[in-house]
């Protein structure tokens, strides 16, 4: 979970940065003609080391970066072993959005989606839409009942940055300005796509107990 900004803002050409160079250096390096995706999860609080260095040699860390990634992404893919899954598997989803105010100014009202989609028993996905700080992605894998789960951003929407409570408190870019959601609220997406993560892998019951 990394911004694609090492082409700084001073940058007025159209490119792909790092993520277009860890794709090409995958699909060339993968036999069969794979289409590498770049899925990026909870960047909001995570830039490039070189992102201070100015505008020179951006194009050179942009290469370093992306095959830098893209080795370990061939190493893993290389070492993955397939499976069949049960006949009874299905691919399941759910979404549901909450409401939320904005932090400067109550009146104004906010409808977050929250998407989960659940691949098979050990995998899963989930979206939400804007730029949450990465401790949201941690928390979501370490709380997760599924072994592997990938976390994207951007996705239903952008409603910009999503800061957790304490780095609300302490401020800074993204944390208590360039964003505008109520605290809190990307602490309430995690609890949503916890619950739905259970509710999918059949571990929250769907009636109450007997209580026997």
């Amino acid at each position: 979970a990394c911004h694609p900004v090492v082409y700084g803002s001073d940058n007025f050409e159209y490119s792909a940065d790092y993520p277009g160079a860890l794709c090409a250096e995958v699909q060339r390096n993968i036999k069969g003609n794979p289409i590498c995706i770049f899925v990026n999860g909870a960047c909001g609080d995570m830039n490039p080391y070189c992102w201070d260095i100015g505008n020179k040699d951006r194009k050179e860390q942009v290469e370093e970066i992306g095959k830098g990634i893209a080795k370990e992404v061939i190493r893993i893919a290389k070492s993955i072993k397939t499976k069949c899954c049960s006949d009874k598997m299905a691919i399941l989803f759910e979404r549901k959005s909450f409401k939320t105010s904005s932090r400067w100014d109550e009146e104004k009202k906010y409808e977050v989606p929250v998407s989960v989609v659940l691949i098979t028993p050990e995998i899963a996905w989930v979206g939400l839409p804007g730029e949450f700080f990465v401790r949201f992605q941690e928390d979501l894998r370490r709380r997760s009942p599924v072994k592997y789960l990938i976390v994207s951003g951007y996705t239903n929407g952008d409603l910009g940055y999503f800061p957790t409570i304490e780095a609300a408190v302490k401020g800074g870019y993204g944390a208590d300005w360039q964003t505008d959601v109520e605290v809190g609220t990307g602490e309430h997406s995690v609890i949503e796509s916890i619950v739905s993560l259970y509710k999918l892998t059949g571990k929250l019951k769907p009636e109450p107990s007997s209580g026997k």
